[in-house]
């Protein structure tokens, strides 16, 4: 039961995270462009999916830094239903939509600190990207993986606790 619940928690939070960050694009050339980047991001996925290499993580980051949080979370919000059109929808559905959104907040944020020092070199501005699309890549596993883990963990009351 708490897997159906995961996945109402996972479609509600999708469908919020869609209506704000429609808010943030402005103007159909965006919304295009959001639809290119998560189709391509998903395909990707789809097409070769190898663990651990997430495009999801680095196209949501690089699309978050350079148009802001809110076109970032659209980016990944497209990626993942088109990546669940390939790859199934579950519990760990919910826990993408959280990670892409944060994600996209530290994207966010890298890029207003990026913009607000530009004596940075090109190469320090090279290995900042490469260490945090590292990093999100990192968070994107920890975060789904642990999630789903622990939407899974049996509760109190369950047939595990009868056994003798």
């Amino acid at each position: 039961m708490s897997a159906l619940w995961m996945l109402v928690a996972g479609a509600l939070l999708a469908i919020g995270g869609w209506r704000w960050s429609l808010r943030g694009i402005d103007g159909a050339s965006r919304v295009a462009l959001v639809a290119v980047l998560g189709a391509t991001a998903a395909a990707f996925n789809v097409v070769v999916p190898v663990p651990s290499i997430e495009v999801t993580t680095t196209v949501v980051l690089v699309t978050a830094i350079v148009l802001g949080t809110p076109t970032g979370v659209a980016v990944a919000l497209v990626t993942i239903v088109g990546s669940s059109l390939g790859g199934g929808v579950g519990v760990w559905t919910t826990w993408q939509v959280v990670a892409g959104a944060l994600i996209a907040a530290v994207g966010g944020i890298a890029g207003r600190a990026a913009r607000a020092d530009a004596d940075w070199s090109r190469g320090a501005r090279k290995a900042t990207l490469c260490a945090l699309a590292g990093a999100c890549a990192a968070a994107w596993d920890v975060i789904v993986t642990v999630g789903s883990l622990a939407s899974y963990a049996p509760t109190t009351g369950s047939m595990g606790d009868q056994i003798v």
